[in-house]
C-alpha cells in the first residue's frame, strides 16, 4: 500500500463531503431567500430541500468513508510494522471490509438514481432497460436469450410475472409488471428466469459447466426439471424445488451486485436515450 496516495485520496473525498454539506446549504439558503412569489415557489422550495437533505446525507456518508479509509492505512501500517511482508493475509479483509463498507453508502444512491430513471422511461425504455440486464447476465455464459413482454395471466392469488420458455428459449415477461413493477423487482424477475435460461443449457451442455457450479448442481437441476412442479399444482411445492431456490438466490446476489457494486448498473442506464453514458 501506498500511504501517501491513500491519505491525499482519503483528503480528497473528506473535502468533498464538505464541499457537498456547504454548497448545499448554500442553495438551500439562496432559494429561501430568493423574491419570487409564483405559485410553484412552495413546491419548489420543498423539492430543493429533499435534495439538500441528501446531498448532505451523501456528505456524511463521505466523511465516514475516509475515516474508514485512514482506519485502514493505520491498520495495514500496524501490521506491516507487526509482521513485516507477511501482511498480505490481512490486507485483504481490510481491502474486503472496506468495499462492503463503500458498497453500504453508494447503494442507496443507486437505487435512488435507478428508481429515478425508471419512473421518467417509457415503457419502451424499460423494455430497453430490462433487456440491457438480460444480455449482460446471460453474456456471461456465452448465451442470447431474446426477451418478450406479453400479458400474463395471474394464477389465483399469484402474480405470474414471467417466466423461461425452454422450447423457444425466450424470457417472457408480464407487461404490467413492466409498467407497474419497481427497477428492483423488476431487474431480479429479469436475473431469476436468466438464470433459468442458464439452467437448461448447462443440462443439454454441461462441458460449457463455469467453475462456480459444479456436476452435481448440474445433475439436481435435470433431475428437478424431470420432475418438476407447476406453480398452478402445488404453489407451495413449486417454490421449494431445487431450480426455483437456486434461480432466487442468484437474483437476490444479482440485484445487490447491481446496487452494491455497480456491476450491469452502466449497461441499464445506458439503454435510455438521454441519459449520461
Amino acid at each position: 500500500m501506498d500511504t501517501d496516495q491513500v491519505e491525499q485520496l482519503a483528503s480528497r473525498i473528506e473535502y468533498c463531503s464538505q464541499v457537498i454539506q456547504e454548497s448545499s446549504d448554500q442553495v438551500l439558503r439562496q432559494a429561501e431567500t430568493t423574491n419570487w412569489q409564483g405559485g410553484s415557489r412552495e413546491a419548489l422550495i420543498m423539492q430543493i430541500e429533499d435534495c439538500c437533505q441528501r446531498l448532505r446525507q451523501y456528505g456524511h456518508q463521505m466523511q465516514e468513508l475516509q475515516m474508514a479509509q485512514r482506519a485502514e492505512t493505520a491498520q495495514w501500517v500496524d501490521a506491516a510494522a507487526k509482521f513485516g511482508n507477511g501482511t498480505q493475509g490481512q490486507a485483504s479483509i481490510v481491502s474486503d471490509a472496506l468495499q462492503g463498507f463503500w458498497g453500504s453508502i453508494i447503494s442507496p444512491f443507486r437505487d435512488w438514481y435507478i428508481n429515478k430513471i425508471w419512473e421518467d422511461a417509457s415503457l419502451e425504455e424499460r423494455i430497453r432497460m430490462a433487456n440491457a440486464y438480460l444480455s449482460f447476465i446471460v453474456s456471461s455464459y456465452g448465451l442470447q436469450v431474446p426477451l418478450r413482454v406479453i400479458d400474463i395471466k395471474d394464477l389465483d392469488g399469484h402474480d405470474s410475472r414471467g417466466y423461461y420458455r425452454p422450447d423457444s428459449r425466450d424470457i417472457q415477461i408480464d407487461i404490467d409488471n413492466m409498467r407497474d413493477d419497481d427497477p428492483r423487482s423488476l431487474l431480479g424477475t429479469i436475473a431469476h428466469e436468466a438464470r433459468h435460461s442458464v439452467q437448461h443449457y448447462l443440462i443439454e451442455h454441461p462441458e460449457d459447466r463455469p467453475q462456480e457450479i459444479s456436476e452435481e448442481q448440474i445433475k439436481s437441476w435435470k433431475e428437478n426439471f424431470d420432475n418438476y412442479i407447476e406453480a398452478e399444482n402445488d404453489f407451495e411445492g413449486y417454490q421449494k424445488q431445487t431450480v426455483e431456490v437456486d434461480a432466487r438466490d442468484f437474483a437476490a446476489m444479482r440485484i445487490n451486485d447491481f446496487l452494491e457494486k455497480g456491476i450491469g448498473f452502466k449497461e441499464v442506464k445506458s439503454a435510455v436515450k438521454g441519459v449520461e453514458k
